[in-house]
């Protein structure tokens, strides 16, 4: 994985920061991802980060590293920070196009599995003709 976006969307009175939490099968360790761009009421933002060991979006790795949690991503939760004053109110949250950039060597890697299928199909039999005619 090398890159993380979607768009969102939020009805509360306030800009509001999105994070992302990214974990394999288990759900654990995980991580935190953050754009920095806040999201305005009623308004579509595409929030988005590259993914990588040292990229300043990924802010927290719980219980594993960078590679453990990454290699096999099942797992994505889209939140929000809320200011004191918007714990106890009822707001809409909305969330499209969920786009997450394989590494290009994943890629790379069912593009060849692909290939190999392709070419190993099974040839049509031709039918053979007898060595010995009927009298």
């Amino acid at each position: 994985m090398t890159e993380f976006s979607a768009q969102v969307r939020h009805d509360a009175p306030v800009p509001l920061s999105v994070f992302t939490r990214i974990a394999g099968p288990a759900n654990f360790p995980g991580a935190l991802g953050l754009d920095f761009v806040p999201v305005l009421p009623n308004t579509w933002t595409e929030i988005s980060f590259p993914v990588g060991p040292t990229s300043p979006n990924i802010l927290y790795v719980e219980g594993g590293n960078f590679n453990s949690i990454f290699s096999n991503v099942s797992n994505v939760q889209i939140g929000v920070t809320t200011p004191d004053g918007l714990e106890n109110g009822q707001y809409t949250f909305d969330v499209a196009s969920v786009s997450i950039v394989p590494e290009p060597s994943a890629s790379l890697s069912a593009l060849l599995g692909l290939s190999i299928f392709v070419l190993h199909r099974r040839r049509p039999s031709t039918p053979k003709l007898s060595s010995h005619s009927a009298l």
